[in-house]
């Protein structure tokens, strides 16, 4: 795969840091969902070092309770492009379909995003933009409101 040469001036920035590994720039994503409608997420990606692992992507969709709704864990880029192939200053556009059931209640969900280890399933932690550690080791994206 090239690296990307996009802009990003239609994406919401993030600027979280996975493990001093990766950085998570930005991403796009509805904020408005309904019932049984499948939906893409864009999360813009960028190595701040050379990988020497390949990462899998998470996106969760939870409820209030924190009960998860919707997921995709998968390779990056549908696993064109794993982590061990990037070099730092490429962006990384990595577009992931979100699924919803169709009898899944209306109301504000939680959309949040992250990289684990495999076969450990071991997440890597997260910082934000301020350099803070987020619980859980994810990037909170956004809420969505599903109706």
């Amino acid at each position: 795969a090239l690296p990307w040469q996009g802009k990003l001036d239609m994406a919401q920035p993030v600027g979280a840091n996975l493990g001093n590994q990766v950085s998570l720039l930005g991403f796009e994503a509805p904020d408005r969902l309904s019932p049984g409608a499948e939906r893409g997420v864009v999360l813009y990606w960028e190595a701040l070092r050379p990988l020497d692992e390949n990462y899998v992507v998470f996106v969760h969709l939870l409820d209030g309770d924190g009960q998860l709704v919707a997921s995709h864990d998968g390779p990056p880029v549908a696993g064109r492009y794993p982590t061990t192939t990037w070099l730092p200053g490429d962006i990384v556009p990595d577009v992931i379909r979100i699924e919803l059931d169709p009898n899944i209640p209306g109301g504000r969900y939680r959309l949040q995003a992250g990289m684990y280890r495999w076969p450990s399933l071991e997440r890597l932690p997260v910082w934000d933009s301020q350099g803070v550690e987020q619980a859980d080791r994810v990037v909170v994206l956004q809420s969505v409101d599903v109706e």
